[in-house]
Formats: structure tokens, sequence, C-alpha cells
């Protein structure tokens, strides 16, 4: 009998990680009106970073699932995230939860948004 291999458990998932990691690389990813440009400021664990926005407001922001150890969050990076829609959010405290991280952009793709003139002013140093 002649039966394909089954590909073993870390084959599978080394597979499906290097398409994340490519597309999370090769995407050129804009901002929506729901969305926002952030610096990373801090990362306190537990699958959070310290953002902060052009406004300089400080709040936490999400790392959902298929972003964890796939790419590596680095402090004065800059990250793309959905920021809730609760009425709230502007008030809250520093220590909660505001947003969820969309996408993480790297030179290549904040050069993109300074050409589209989408990058914030206030990350000009960026």
């Amino acid at each position: 009998r002649s039966r394909s291999p089954t590909p073993l458990p870390h084959q599978r998932h080394a597979m499906g990680r290097g398409r994340k990691v490519e597309s999370v690389l090769s995407e050129l990813p804009e901002p929506t009106e729901s969305q926002a440009i952030v610096r990373v400021t801090g990362t306190p664990g537990g699958n959070l970073v310290q953002v902060t926005d052009e406004a300089s407001r400080t709040f936490l922001a999400r790392v959902p699932s298929k972003f964890r150890n796939v790419i590596w969050i680095r402090i004065g990076g800059y990250l793309i995230v959905e920021r809730e829609a609760d009425e709230e959010a502007e008030g809250r405290e520093v220590g909660k939860v505001q947003a969820t991280l969309v996408h993480y952009l790297y030179r290549d793709q904040i050069r993109h948004l300074q050409s589209r003139s989408l990058w914030p002013s206030a990350f000009a140093d960026g």
C-alpha cells in the first residue's frame, strides 16, 4: 500500500505560520475611519501592549491570537489598531484595553503611508 505521508503536527504549524508571516510583511495596509496608527510605549505582558496615539493618549491594545508568536512587537514600533466603538473609551483610565492590534507596521509600510499622506504628523520622526 502506498499512502502519502501525513505531515507531523509541527510541520503543519510551520506551513501556516510561513503564510502568516509573508502576509504581514507583504501587505500595504491603510487605516480605516475606525482604526488608528499608534506607537508602542510598553509591553506589560499578557498579550497586551501599551500604546500612544497621535493625541498623546496612552492606552492598552490587545494582541489577537493570530499574531502571537508570529511577530515580535518592539517598543518604539508602530501599529494599526482598531479602536473600541465604546463612547466612554475616550475618558477611560490608562490601564484599560481600548483597542485591538490589526497590523504591525514595518519600514516599507510606513513609507507607503507617508507617501499617501496617511501618516500622523505627531509621528513625523517615524
